[in-house]
């Protein structure tokens, strides 16, 4: 059994190595393959397929969950609620937003700030916002903080703020 998850983290820690994701013809034939080693009963073998095969469409459908360009600049209306403690100081509120309800398809989760919020955001509040999104991005510099891989890591799609007009409308609050 170790030598089983040993094998599934070496597939896993092999797709880390890859310079770019594999084309959907690729995950075809590895699974194809998974199939015959399964049936051949080469349990080693399957398992290293399987982890790599997991860690490529887990990849794959992070990277789905991001705003497409497209939609980048925009003023676009957003629903949703707040997620996590929200961050504040004098001059605005950061907060992470669970996107409920869009006229654009959008990722579920976004981080917004707020400058010069005229009510208080709590964690679980239900939000009408006009929001201004952008792609994630970060400085490239060598030992720095990378955000651009953190906001991957925390499965944020995209960063805006809340546009003043219209006014944010506050929902409710979720259901714990």
């Amino acid at each position: 059994m170790i030598l089983s998850a040993l094998s599934f983290l070496a597939g896993i820690v092999l797709v880390q190595q890859f310079p770019q994701l594999p084309s959907n013809q690729w995950l075809l034939m590895m699974t194809l393959c998974a199939g015959i080693m399964a049936w051949l009963r080469y349990w080693r073998w399957l398992f290293f397929i399987m982890g790599v095969l997991w860690a490529i469409v887990f990849a794959l459908s992070r990277l789905a969950d991001r705003l497409p360009e497209a939609l980048e600049g925009f003023d676009i209306p957003v629903t949703g609620i707040v997620v996590d403690l929200p961050q504040q100081d004098e001059r605005r509120t950061c907060f992470d937003f669970r996107v409920t309800e869009s006229a654009q398809q959008l990722p579920s989760n976004i981080r917004l700030s707020w400058y010069f919020p005229d009510q208080s955001v709590k964690s679980g509040q239900r939000w009408s916002f006009m929001v201004k999104l952008k792609r994630p991005h970060g400085n490239l510099n060598p030992g720095g903080f990378d955000y651009k891989r953190w906001l991957f890591t925390q499965n944020v799609g995209a960063t805006g703020y809340v546009r003043p007009s219209p006014k944010p409308v506050l929902l409710g609050r979720a259901s714990a």
